[in-house]
Protein backbone atom coordinates (compact mmCIF):
# COMPACT_ATOMS: atom_id res chain seq x y z
CA UNK A 1 0.00 0.00 0.00
CA UNK A 2 1.43 3.36 -1.49
CA UNK A 3 1.70 6.40 1.43
CA UNK A 4 -1.34 8.70 -0.34
CA UNK A 5 -3.97 5.84 -0.38
CA UNK A 6 -2.97 4.81 2.69
CA UNK A 7 -3.49 8.61 4.18
CA UNK A 8 -6.74 8.47 1.75
CA UNK A 9 -8.81 5.55 3.73
CA UNK A 10 -8.22 7.74 6.69
CA UNK A 11 -8.98 11.17 5.92
CA UNK A 12 -11.75 10.83 2.55
CA UNK A 13 -10.52 13.91 1.19
CA UNK A 14 -8.53 14.02 -1.51
CA UNK A 15 -6.66 17.79 -1.19
CA UNK A 16 -6.25 16.94 2.59
CA UNK A 17 -4.43 13.36 1.87
CA UNK A 18 -2.40 15.23 -0.74
CA UNK A 19 -1.38 17.88 1.93
CA UNK A 20 -1.00 15.26 4.66
CA UNK A 21 1.06 13.01 1.82
CA UNK A 22 3.26 15.91 1.53
CA UNK A 23 3.62 16.57 5.04
CA UNK A 24 4.94 12.86 5.60
CA UNK A 25 7.31 12.59 3.05
CA UNK A 26 8.72 15.68 3.93
CA UNK A 27 9.01 14.43 7.68
CA UNK A 28 10.43 11.75 5.92
CA UNK A 29 13.49 13.83 4.62
CA UNK A 30 13.81 15.22 7.59
CA UNK A 31 14.40 12.16 9.65
CA UNK A 32 15.85 9.64 7.30
CA UNK A 33 18.71 9.74 10.00
CA UNK A 34 16.78 8.56 12.71
CA UNK A 35 15.69 5.43 10.69
CA UNK A 36 16.65 2.03 11.93
CA UNK A 37 17.82 -0.54 9.72
CA UNK A 38 16.55 -3.24 11.83
CA UNK A 39 12.99 -2.35 10.93
CA UNK A 40 10.84 -2.48 7.37
CA UNK A 41 11.34 0.69 5.96
CA UNK A 42 7.46 0.99 4.61
CA UNK A 43 6.70 0.23 8.13
CA UNK A 44 8.09 3.52 9.53
CA UNK A 45 6.75 5.65 6.43
CA UNK A 46 3.31 4.40 7.19
CA UNK A 47 3.83 5.15 11.18
CA UNK A 48 4.84 8.10 10.15
CA UNK A 49 1.87 8.88 8.09
CA UNK A 50 -0.77 7.38 10.76
CA UNK A 51 0.60 10.10 13.18
CA UNK A 52 0.23 12.66 10.74
CA UNK A 53 -3.29 11.65 10.27
CA UNK A 54 -3.72 11.70 14.35
CA UNK A 55 -2.00 15.52 13.88
CA UNK A 56 -4.28 16.54 11.48
CA UNK A 57 -7.57 15.29 12.50
CA UNK A 58 -6.48 17.08 16.21
CA UNK A 59 -5.92 20.19 14.41
CA UNK A 60 -9.09 19.89 12.74
CA UNK A 61 -10.80 19.30 15.91
CA UNK A 62 -9.47 22.35 17.54
CA UNK A 63 -10.16 24.71 14.34
CA UNK A 64 -14.13 23.18 14.90
CA UNK A 65 -13.59 23.98 18.79
CA UNK A 66 -12.61 27.98 17.59
CA UNK A 67 -15.40 28.28 15.00
CA UNK A 68 -17.77 27.07 17.92
CA UNK A 69 -16.95 29.00 20.70
CA UNK A 70 -17.29 32.57 17.66
CA UNK A 71 -20.33 31.11 17.18
CA UNK A 72 -21.35 31.27 20.46
CA UNK A 73 -19.79 34.51 21.36
CA UNK A 74 -21.76 36.23 18.52
CA UNK A 75 -24.71 34.84 19.71
CA UNK A 76 -24.01 35.77 23.76
CA UNK A 77 -23.72 39.36 22.08
CA UNK A 78 -27.57 39.64 20.54
CA UNK A 79 -28.51 37.72 23.40
CA UNK A 80 -27.42 40.57 25.75
CA UNK A 81 -29.35 43.09 24.05
CA UNK A 82 -33.08 42.36 22.85
CA UNK A 83 -32.99 45.73 20.73
CA UNK A 84 -30.54 44.00 18.76
CA UNK A 85 -32.08 40.75 18.89
CA UNK A 86 -35.26 42.41 17.69
CA UNK A 87 -32.99 44.24 14.73
CA UNK A 88 -32.21 41.03 13.70
CA UNK A 89 -35.20 39.44 13.65
CA UNK A 90 -36.50 42.28 11.43
CA UNK A 91 -33.90 41.94 9.42
CA UNK A 92 -34.48 38.32 8.28
CA UNK A 93 -37.69 38.94 8.06
CA UNK A 94 -37.06 41.61 5.20
CA UNK A 95 -34.56 39.30 3.55
CA UNK A 96 -36.85 36.36 3.16
CA UNK A 97 -39.75 38.63 2.15
CA UNK A 98 -40.31 38.01 -1.92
Amino acid sequence: MDVFSFVMKKVRDENDADEITVNVFSKVLSKLDMFDPHFQFKTWILTIAQNTVIDFWRKKSRENEDSIENLDEVKNQYAKSPKNFLFLKKSKRRLSKP
